[in-house]
């Protein structure tokens, strides 16, 4: 702005005063030479840095669900449901949206003010320029505060039941016939046959109409709502069917066009194949009281098997066991972070979409492993290039004459 720099050690890099006569015009020199350019562009840095990155940072290590928050939970859940592949094409989106948006969106932001402030020929613009981008950099964190869209936070209870769900609830296991044979232990001959040679297992759309109709698979209150619905719709009676059919409920204009089949509140629908799942619950083998306890010899009281203390885990079925010590909040967030900056969790992610010849999710997780790297990289090198930005201020004052 005004044809040069700010701050003179900075033309070094930016250099766009080639000539003494530019370098007048564009500054009071006056406030130049005493010093009130660098005064204020060193509070604004200075603000950056003893406001702007530590809750930059307290917010990245909410965002990885390090801490016990409401918001931090949920991320952590869907950190989970991530990792477990279950998520929607939207979701997905979403969630890589979080992540840049609280890592480098963030730091390129204030990293472009502190470049503006360095060629801002007036004080004045200089804090109108801080001003300014503290107002885009919050913009949307309150645009989601307002109250008017979700007054009693319907929406949002909704998402994380849906969330919990999703994390629970192992689509990819239901929607694949060999993949639950496999994760139960269930032969497979007999699933085909139960589920009548269908490949989709237990989401089929004509299962799930049909036996959501039928009476077998309903409680007594369940059954008469049914028929009261039913008699309902018969006489026109309207307003009595809303009284025992919950209606359909969509999330704006848009999503009743584009998600039609999938009504807030009614999303698993297709899974409601009870048919199917009251043969299912009972196909897995139960293992046999004699397999796991034995009688001990002193006591004569039902003890653990000696035979179980054998069982090791290994790399492919590992043991579940929690450690609380290893699963503290900074743990999680460290471990998150080495896993991005070291490209485990990338190389770890990319050899399992290759071998299950997932090659979409395989380019997509390609490309955006790169994007995090870089993202995460730019987020932790913003301190440190505020505090340069700091000693060049004060390099400049003190050689400003």
């Amino acid at each position: 702005v005004g044809g040069c720099n700010l701050i003179e050690w900075n033309s070094k890099l930016f250099d766009s005063c080639p000539n003494t006569d530019m370098q007048e015009l564009g500054y009071d020199l006056e406030q130049y030479k005493d010093g009130t350019y660098h005064g204020m562009a060193f509070l604004v840095c200075l603000m950056y840095l003893v406001k702007v990155v530590p809750d930059m940072y307290y917010e990245f290590y909410n965002t990885l669900g390090a801490t016990d928050a409401a918001y931090s939970r949920l991320l952590s859940l869907r950190q989970i449901l991530s990792s477990q592949g279950d998520d929607t094409i939207s979701q997905l989106i979403g969630y890589k949206m979080e992540n840049y948006m609280n890592t480098a969106y963030i730091a390129l932001l204030y990293l472009l003010n502190i470049w503006i402030i360095f060629h801002t020929d007036q004080v004045l613009d200089i804090v109108l320029d801080f001003l300014a981008f503290e107002f885009i950099a919050r913009f949307d964190e309150e645009l989601t505060k307002s109250q008017w869209w979700d007054p009693g936070q319907r929406w949002i209870t909704a998402g994380a039941m849906e969330l919990v769900l999703q994390t629970t609830i192992r689509r990819q296991w239901l929607d694949n016939l060999d993949a639950f044979c496999m994760q139960f232990e269930i032969d497979r001959d007999f699933l085909l046959e139960a589920c009548g040679e269908n490949s989709s297992f237990l989401k089929n759309k004509e299962v799930a109409s049909k036996d959501k109709d039928d009476v077998v698979f309903m409680t007594k209150e369940e059954t008469l709502d049914f028929w009261f619905t039913n008699t309902a719709k018969k006489l026109r009676n309207w307003n009595a069917v809303e009284e025992y059919e919950a209606p359909e409920v969509h999330y704006g204009m848009l999503d009743r066009i584009l998600q039609k089949d999938h009504a807030m509140f009614n999303r698993f629908w297709k899974y409601r194949t009870w048919s199917r799942w009251e043969v299912v619950l009972f196909a897995s083998p139960v293992p046999k009281l004699n397999d796991l306890f034995e009688m001990d010899e002193r006591s004569g009281r039902p003890s653990i098997a000696r035979s179980l203390e054998e069982i090791r885990p290994t790399p492919d079925k590992p043991f579940l066991n929690f450690y609380p010590e290893l699963q503290g909040g900074q743990n999680v967030f460290l471990g998150n972070v080495l896993d991005v900056l070291l490209l485990k969790g990338y190389v770890r992610g990319l050899m399992q979409k290759w071998k299950k010849r997932e090659y979409g999710s395989f380019l997509f997780l390609w490309i955006d492993g790169i994007i995090q790297w870089l993202a995460y990289f730019t987020f932790i090198i913003f301190p440190v290039m505020v505090l340069l930005a700091i000693f060049a201020i004060i390099w400049s004052l003190i050689n400003r004459a």
